[in-house]
């Protein structure tokens, strides 16, 4: 009933947005109003101490809202950027010591998709935030342009650590490939993919040719089955961690081989990259199993998916 509620307000808050996409927050009154909802619809763009902007996939209007979700402003994104740069001008308290980490969910996630591993990496000392964006709605392009914003308004960081799930890998990915002229991006120290189909998906290139003749090209689904063959800046140390189900033998026909019943074994590591880390876990899971949070924990620190680093590692009882 709650998830109705939400996606049924969402819808209201929508319908009551169209009139005014093109206004700007300077033209128009605000009322401290929380959220509703609607979290498939917006992108974050910017975060500081207190507050964060966000835009909507598809009226392109933008809100800042704060730390409560209390909307404090809204209209187009360079006034509403004005009034987070004067309501909100303290950066972010960030330690000096250790990398910050990124989680960017997956096609359809939302901000709840890494709550275990989000409540471990703060237990554990470590700085997170997490980007949420419109997944399904906006190109593909766009998301990787909307990540980089975000972590440029990180200001300065001793160094980035994206933790991704599924598709959330390829973004970052796109966002590398955008950004290999830019000497202001911060360091980025570290990746962490949790079963992301980095090679592409056959399950999405399945889809895909049956959504023919329509163009999926350039689209979420599109990219994902796509993926990307070779990784964007090889040197940056990445660990992959995938789910394997029934003794290895994988659960879903329409996938190759071995998977988690979305992602094959195989989709999920490049052959120029370390062998992955293979835990017994369902894909949409994958994210608060117990190991895959200790290897993230421990990547985070060390730099390296276990302490030796092996080719290969395969935890715990798979059946």
């Amino acid at each position: 009933m709650k998830f109705r509620r939400s996606k049924f307000l969402a819808g209201i808050g929508l319908l009551c947005a169209l009139p005014f996409a093109n206004l700007s927050a300077g033209t128009m009154p605000n009322i401290a109003f929380p959220t509703m909802g609607g979290q498939e619809f917006w992108t974050d763009y910017a975060i500081r101490d207190g507050a964060r902007v966000q835009c909507h996939a598809i009226t392109d209007h933008c809100r800042l809202l704060d730390d409560d979700d209390l909307r404090r402003a809204w209209g187009a994104r360079d006034e509403v950027m004005a009034e987070l740069n004067a309501g909100y001008p303290t950066s972010l308290a960030l330690a000096a010591d250790r990398p910050v980490v990124v989680l960017v969910h997956g096609l359809f996630g939302h901000d709840g998709s890494f709550r275990s591993l989000k409540k471990a990496l703060k237990a554990d000392g470590t700085k997170v935030f997490e980007f949420s964006y419109a997944s399904a709605l906006l190109p593909f392009d766009a998301q990787a342009a909307a990540l980089r914003d975000y972590v440029a308004s990180l200001g300065p960081v001793n160094g980035i650590v994206f933790v991704t799930h599924s598709m959330g890998g390829l973004v970052v990915e796109q966002m590398l490939a955008s950004e290999t002229e830019r000497e202001d991006r911060p360091t980025i120290t570290g990746i962490v993919n949790l079963g992301a189909p980095l090679t592409g998906s056959s399950l999405a290139r399945q889809v895909v040719t049956l959504a023919e003749p329509i163009s999926l090209n350039g689209t979420p689904l599109g990219e994902v089955a796509r993926g990307q063959a070779q990784a964007i800046e090889g040197h940056i140390p990445r660990c992959n961690i995938v789910g394997s189900l029934n003794n290895g033998e994988g659960v879903n026909p329409f996938v190759p081989g071995d998977d988690d019943g979305v992602v094959a074994v195989s989709e999920a590591s490049r052959d120029d990259e370390n062998k992955p880390v293979i835990v017994h876990a369902w894909h949409s899971m994958i994210t608060g199993d117990e190991t895959a949070i200790s290897t993230v924990l421990h990547f985070v620190k060390a730099g390296s998916c276990t302490p030796d680093n092996a080719a290969e590692h395969r935890f715990g009882p798979r059946g």
